[in-house]
């Protein structure tokens, strides 16, 4: 399958859930009320630390599989099946640890209700057991990169992100609003995918053979996996504590007020880690020309995204307005105008963020990422005490800025490259700072500064846009063009 049909595929399979988000969020919010839409959003997010204990080895598995291992389906498995080996005790240790601790934290910071302390304490059993599925799952997502198998990794997804969206909800409207009930629904799903993403790396992709496990494997990729590990750690750590320092400062009812606007930017998301995915495997071992070819080709496709953007944050007061409600929209607005700037930035640095681990220099992406820390934290107490969700958005958006900066030097960003970003970013600055930030709804004024920000926008991205770009498009569809190989992403 060509590179742009992988791409649509994964594609295909992330956009559901966007659909989904929108359709149902304001139904979850209405069934569960704020706080604990609050207390839900950290806990899931915090949920993630457990992923960063897992050495890399997800990671470690997409760039060996995809390199050195390539043609070897035994030593493939062999490294899979290890990487199970460790991740199973090491995942249950620290899920046990994480999660015996957080109910009592989360209560003592964000001085939650005695009704959702009590909620809390049920917690525990499905937050462990939906850690340990987290670091499991992700074993089998980094051999399926490794091996292209991005059909069977956008199923699988798409699967993951109808069950982890649609079993709290139905849990919350027909069931229980209770923290513990949304957990173990989002823990069901957890293991359905789990069980079935081991099943299908045994029987398909290693062709039956038996669990086998090696510590020169373990070896191998902890020396590549644990740089891995160190940075994601440490993002995940700085990249969670936006939320639970909103809470700490203004109260578990006030996060509502930037998750949902960073729910909504950060589904932008799925569109370039969708191409990134399917690039990553083909920067592992390229070099000088071919690697710059590549790296600029998907900058462009990704640039041309921005359109996207520039409408989210020029309308961001009716969308808000008319999709949760106006007290919602009178409050939130600069929150969802900011971070869709901040993620923007996010899917820029991320093409570089791949480019240095497809290097294997994931030491550099952990050392930018902790110097940025610091500073990050600093920003959001500050954010969060002066301004609410809209301080800590802002915050957010300096760190991605710094975190592009960071990594463009790194990975010597071309100049002309620079050039084609700071043309596509104009357009967006301006949908931010130009529109109005209290529509009261689609007013003449409001359609006029949205359309003038994204004709603009438009006129950039095809002005910068790859020099392929039909044959690229054309391929995405079955049985219609035959792409020559200057035609591939």
């Amino acid at each position: 399958m060509s590179t742009g049909r992988n791409f649509a595929v994964n594609l295909g399979g992330n956009l559901l859930g966007l659909v989904l988000f929108a359709a149902l969020t304001p139904v979850y919010l209405h069934a569960i009320g704020p706080e604990r839409y609050g207390v839900v959003a950290v806990i899931l997010s915090l949920s993630t630390y457990v992923a960063t204990f897992n050495f890399g080895m997800g990671p470690a598995l997409t760039y060996f599989v995809s390199g050195e291992l390539q043609d070897d389906i035994a030593a493939q498995s062999e490294a899979y099946w290890s990487a199970m080996a460790l991740s199973l005790p090491i995942g249950l240790i620290a899920s046990v640890i994480i999660f015996g601790l957080l109910p009592l934290g989360l209560a003592e910071l964000m001085h939650l209700s005695p009704a959702i302390r009590q909620e809390m304490r049920g917690a525990v059993v499905p937050l462990v057991g939906i850690g340990l599925c987290i670091v499991l799952a992700s074993n089998a997502r980094g051999v399926w990169n490794g091996r292209h198998a991005f059909l069977t990794l956008a199923i699988f997804s798409s699967i993951d992100t109808v069950l982890t969206i649609l079993l709290p909800v139905l849990t919350a409207v027909f069931v229980s609003n209770e923290i513990s009930a949304l957990l173990y629904a989002t823990l069901t799903a957890r293991v359905v995918i789990l069980l079935s993403a081991m099943g299908v790396s045994s029987w398909r992709m290693f062709q039956h053979r038996l669990p086998r496990m090696s510590l020169r494997r373990i070896r191998m990729m902890l020396g590549y996996g644990g740089w891995v590990s160190l940075g994601t750690l440490v993002e995940t750590v700085v990249s969670s504590a936006d939320r639970l320092i909103l809470g700490t400062v203004s109260g578990a009812a006030q996060i509502a007020l930037y998750s949902i606007p960073l729910s909504v930017t950060s589904r932008s998301m799925t569109i370039p880690l969708s191409l990134l995915s399917v690039i990553f495997p083909k920067l592992v071992g390229s070099e000088g020309d071919r690697e710059q070819a590549l790296l600029s080709k998907t900058i462009r496709f990704v640039l041309l995204l921005t359109p996207g953007y520039v409408l989210v944050a020029a309308v961001a007061a009716p969308l808000l307005r008319y999709w949760i409600s106006p007290s919602f929209a009178d409050s939130a607005t600069w929150s969802l105008q900011i971070l869709t700037l901040a993620l923007w930035i996010e899917a820029i640095s991320a093409i570089y963020f791949f480019q240095l681990n497809a290097r294997g220099n994931a030491r550099a992406n952990f050392l930018i990422v902790l110097v940025v820390s610091a500073p990050y934290v600093a920003m959001l107490l500050v954010g969060a005490w002066l301004y609410g969700a809209a301080g800590v958005a802002f915050a957010y958006l300096v760190r991605n800025t710094l975190l592009l900066v960071g990594r463009g030097v790194f990975a010597e960003i071309r100049r002309d490259d620079l050039r084609v970003i700071a043309i596509n970013v104009a357009p967006l600055l301006l949908g931010v700072l130009v529109a109005p930030h209290q529509w009261g709804g689609m007013t003449m004024l409001s359609v006029a500064a949205a359309a003038l920000a994204v004709l603009l926008s438009l006129i950039a991205c095809l002005w910068t846009r790859p020099h392929d770009l039909k044959e690229m498009a054309l391929g995405m569809i079955p049985g219609r063009f035959q792409r020559t190989p200057d035609a591939s992403l």
